[in-house]
């Protein structure tokens, strides 16, 4: 029969106390789900299905704790679904952990040879395939050290060569080459490649989307439990980079307490700075729209003032200034409450979270700061990274209004 994996309706749900047993779980989540949170209960895993047919290279991808390796652990056996079924039909190899399956107390020839015989290999064909295994993990002299005496690499290697040579239908791994050089990858990518050629299923997973790209034709993505996506290796891996990077600055954008700051005594209050993203038309010689940043705060003061000028900074949230331009605030200020908008035209950044920083000076000395954040949002996609131009703004600002109410009697 032909090798195939089959994952349909799958959760998993683990209990967060000891009033809540397997059984209890499980007919909760046949009757309603929502119930759960009363048990103290969470999913690792939840509605998960997908099929993998013979030949097929899959990587799965997600962030720490999002459900990986307990789909890994339900796929070989080790761990039972809440919900929802998984059919692996054919011969299974897994290395899930670095070093699982490995006895600490023999060398590592002995555990290659060990390998081969629980695979069902002839005596007459142990020998042989041991010393292939052992010329593939390239452990020189240690290879004859017990295994206890090993790094996470080289149990890395020892590994991989203990079911690759098995020619398993199906092969998963989780993180097992994450841990080898460069030279160790090349040689189990090559490996993988002849396992599928071959007709077999090679299952991956890992942290890199390099590692994703090279070894896999297809990438499933799963995120907090749920698969997100499934798709090519190269555009799930690429959307996912995306998704970890945006997630990575709404974290750093949120931990950011700067809202504004008085630096004079003439200043009573400052509102906000409001922050808005339009388009103008494409036209003429700029063949797509045109974003302007448009930003508005009010100023309240106690002294009229006889010029103002505003210095505008956008900054990337790790301290990359972008852009600077100081604009004029035309006329002077009058004592009490004062609007004022000004524009950025041809506002083109990349996709992610600035900071806006306005400084309000009057002559040499600074009298007030604004701060605001903004996400863009571009439509373009690199496959080389994330510039954060699209083409250099220009950064030009003027003051569109300005009203003054008097606080005056």
């Amino acid at each position: 029969m032909t090798a195939f994996i089959s994952v349909k309706g799958l959760s998993k749900v683990y209990p967060e106390s000891v009033t809540a047993g397997e059984d209890e779980i499980r007919r909760l989540l046949a009757m309603d789900p929502a119930a759960l949170a009363a048990t103290g209960s969470s999913f690792a895993l939840r509605d998960v299905s997908f099929d993998i047919k013979d030949g097929e290279r899959v990587g799965i991808i997600g962030a720490n704790g999002a459900g990986k390796t307990t789909l890994m652990r339900i796929m070989t056996g080790l761990t039972q679904p809440s919900l929802g079924s998984v059919e692996c039909v054919g011969s299974l190899q897994a290395i899930l952990t670095i070093g699982t399956g490995l006895r600490e107390d023999l060398t590592g020839r002995e555990n290659l040879l060990m390998s081969a015989r629980l695979a069902g290999h002839a005596e007459s064909e142990l020998a042989a395939l041991t010393e292939r295994m052992v010329d593939f993990a390239e452990l020189a002299h240690f290879i004859d050290w017990p295994v206890r005496t090993y790094s996470s690499g080289m149990k890395a290697r020892l590994s991989f060569a203990g079911v690759i040579f098995v020619k398993p239908e199906i092969l998963l791994i989780d993180e097992a080459l994450s841990v080898g050089d460069r030279h160790f990858s090349v040689k189990a990518n090559e490996e993988v490649r002849k396992l599928c050629e071959a007709g077999r299923i090679v299952v991956i997973v890992s942290h890199s989307t390099d590692a994703i790209i090279a070894m896999c034709d297809r990438c499933i993505w799963i995120d907090h439990g749920r698969l997100v996506k499934d798709g090519p290796s190269r555009e799930v891996a690429a959307e996912y980079e995306e998704h970890a990077r945006m997630r990575f600055e709404r974290a750093m954008l949120s931990a950011s307490k700067r809202r504004k700051v008085t630096l004079d005594r003439r200043v009573t209050s400052t509102s906000d700075l409001e922050l808005s993203l339009g388009e103008v038309p494409a036209s003429g010689s700029i063949a797509l729209p045109r974003p302007v940043l448009s930003m508005a705060f009010d100023l309240t003061l106690t002294e009229a003032l006889p010029s103002l000028a505003a210095k505008i900074t956008v900054e990337r949230l790790d301290g990359l200034i972008v852009a600077t331009k100081t604009v004029a605030l035309e006329g002077g200020v009058a004592t009490g409450t004062s609007g004022f908008e000004i524009e950025i035209p041809d506002f083109f950044l990349m996709s992610g979270f600035f900071v806006i920083s306005v400084a309000l000076l009057s002559g040499l000395a600074e009298i007030a700061r604004l701060f605001g954040q903004i996400q863009i949002d571009a439509k373009t996609v690199y496959s080389n990274g994330h510039p954060t131009l699209h083409w250099p703004i220009s950064a030009e600002a003027h003051a569109v209004a300005a009203s003054a109410t008097n606080s005056q009697p």
